[in-house]
């Protein structure tokens, strides 16, 4: 659920890494273009990092799931927890070096003196972000209602019973 979370966080970091491509010095007159310059390469390789820690290593689990599947050497559940907790180590340390980069680059952003994003992307993005949670809420709560009990969803099926010689659901060819 949390990788859930992250990818679609990373929509939006992907969104806004977008938008900062696009400005440029003329963007902030005010602001001492090397500064802003260090800031925005700064920022553009935290939102990368964060891009490679949440899709990248997502990416690389299914991947790793699928080939490993079709392998027959490595069917035992140590070597795959062996995979899953290096999948999840990478993840973790792409994630801390993002948050690292990060904040280097807020620290560049407030002594620049940039206010970005803008105030009225900010509240897009709480408003999106509140509203993907309460997506994702509704649907936990929508598989709890639905797996809730032990009982299958689908009645269990009946075994088919093989047609008695001579009957018609055989066929014409074999009832002569």
């Amino acid at each position: 659920m949390l990788e859930l979370v992250l990818l679609i966080f990373g929509v939006f970091t992907a969104v806004r890494r977008f938008g900062l491509r696009k400005l440029s010095t003329t963007s902030y007159p005010s602001v001492d273009p090397l500064l802003f310059e260090s800031w925005k390469k700064s920022q553009l390789k935290a939102n990368g990092a964060f891009l490679l820690g949440t899709w990248g290593f997502f990416v690389l689990k299914i991947a790793l799931g699928v080939v490993l599947a079709e392998i027959t050497v490595i069917r035992t559940e140590e070597a795959a927890l062996g995979v899953a907790l290096g999948v999840l180590a990478g993840w973790i340390l792409a994630l801390i070096i993002a948050w690292r980069l990060a904040s280097r680059a807020k620290r560049i952003r407030r002594q620049a003196g940039i206010a970005w994003p803008t105030p009225g992307a900010r509240r897009f993005y709480l408003a999106a972000a509140l509203g993907v949670l309460g997506l994702l809420l509704g649907l936990a709560f929508l598989s709890w209602w639905l797996f809730r009990s032990q009982r299958p969803l689908l009645p269990p099926p009946v075994p088919l019973e093989p047609a008695p010689l001579g009957s018609p659901e055989l066929g014409r060819s074999e009832a002569k």
